[in-house]
């Protein structure tokens, strides 16, 4: 779901922060899988401001990424790179497909 639309995104995105507590203390012990929620988790988010919102909530001391961290980088990345490819392709593909 955090990867089918932007709006599935957003909507994880949102309930991930708002259950972070309960959700970290049931998966942070297990590496492996709080490493994949963190990192699916953030892949669905969609632009530039999203991706530093999220950067911003796992600086703050009470929600730690752990083991998840290099899952977020990774993930963070990916956002930061598709927002800044649409950013630059986006009148080029706009004019090709109102030729098409």
């Amino acid at each position: 779901l955090a990867t089918t639309t932007d709006e599935g995104g957003r909507k994880c995105w949102q309930n991930f922060k708002d259950d972070f507590d309960n959700l970290a203390a049931r998966f942070r012990a297990q590496n492996v899988l709080w490493g994949s929620i963190i990192g699916l988790t953030s892949r669905g988010l969609k632009t530039l401001e999203e991706a530093d919102e999220a950067e911003e909530f796992f600086a703050d001391p009470a929600h730690p990424a752990g083991a998840g961290q290099r899952r977020l980088e990774q993930g963070l990345e990916g956002v930061r790179t598709n927002a800044a490819r649409l950013a630059r392709d986006r009148d080029a593909v706009s004019a090709f497909l109102e030729t098409a």
